[in-house]
């Protein structure tokens, strides 16, 4: 396999997603334009989301954030915090099948704190698109246990998947290359420890480095990006009400359990950091 180098999609991960599995973001409402800041769009600028054809209004937010990184106009390193079921991990999934269909010789590094939420959900999120490939596209890729493979250059090509303990501080370290990919899922549960050893793979102004997660804690590197790395960093806020696919009735369970001012109600739901007064 030759990717292409220069083309259209290796710029535009949604363009990919479009040729790939015929998906397109939820559509603007005439007038909205696409180019306005992430914090500017809202639900209401919209068209009504369809199942099965479109992107979450949410998802296209995140690949126009890759895409922008791509572009130069805006840090490669991208923070989403979210609440439940938004739809991260098949964003992230996504963009792992781009990332090494489009980049010769590309080498991704993911995480997340468990072997459940790495293996159970979001490789497995990963196996389940790479189903849905075209025959020809598919069979590029060994899907097997910790890696995705570019069969052409297995030993070059390829994703890796490592739980992040303490005990195992390389699990975002050990990728070297001109394209390079570190993505960390539930990113704030994962161990300071991960984060200072990934910083030896961060040598290329070509590196991505994805963190999406619920925003859990009020410290440590994922709560960082958010705060006091926020210049580096490009940052997004999901709310789960906000979201098409995320049924009400998940949101008022979280509601009639914990209370609007709970920290599970902002955590859960609203994809927001907790605060010392909430319960």
């Amino acid at each position: 396999m030759t990717p292409p180098e220069s083309c259209s999609i290796r710029k535009s991960p949604l363009l990919w997603i479009e040729k790939t599995f015929k998906l397109t973001p939820q559509p603007l409402k005439k007038g909205v334009s696409p180019d306005e800041p992430v914090i500017f769009y809202r639900p209401s600028h919209f068209e009504p989301f369809a199942k099965g054809k479109h992107l979450t209004w949410q998802q296209w937010l995140f690949f126009r954030a890759v895409e922008w990184g791509i572009a130069g106009k805006a840090p490669r390193k991208i923070s989403v915090a979210s609440g439940h079921g938004t739809g991260k991990s098949s964003e992230l999934a996504l963009f792992v099948l781009w990332f090494l269909f489009c980049h010769k010789d590309a080498q991704l590094s993911a995480t997340a704190p468990t072997a459940q939420q790495m293996f159970d959900i979001l490789w497995k999120e990963v196996s389940l698109w790479h189903q849905r490939m075209p025959a020809w596209m598919k069979d590029i890729f060994e899907v097997q246990g910790a890696y995705v493979r570019v069969k052409e250059r297995e030993k070059t090509w390829f994703a890796r998947a490592a739980t992040a303990r303490k005990e195992n501080p390389e699990a975002l370290a050990g990728v070297h290359g001109e394209n390079v990919a570190l993505v960390g899922d539930e990113a704030s549960g994962i161990h300071e420890a991960i984060f200072e050893t990934s910083q030896g793979a961060l040598t290329s102004k070509n590196i991505f480095f994805i963190l999406i997660s619920n925003p859990t804690r009020l410290s440590g590197f994922f709560f960082n990006t958010h705060h006091k790395l926020k210049h580096s960093w490009q940052t997004l806020q999901f709310d789960s009400e906000e979201s098409p696919i995320v049924d009400p009735s998940f949101v008022q369970g979280i509601i009639d359990t914990y209370g609007k001012d709970s920290s599970a109600y902002l955590i859960r739901v609203k994809g927001r950091f907790p605060t010392l007064c909430s319960s």
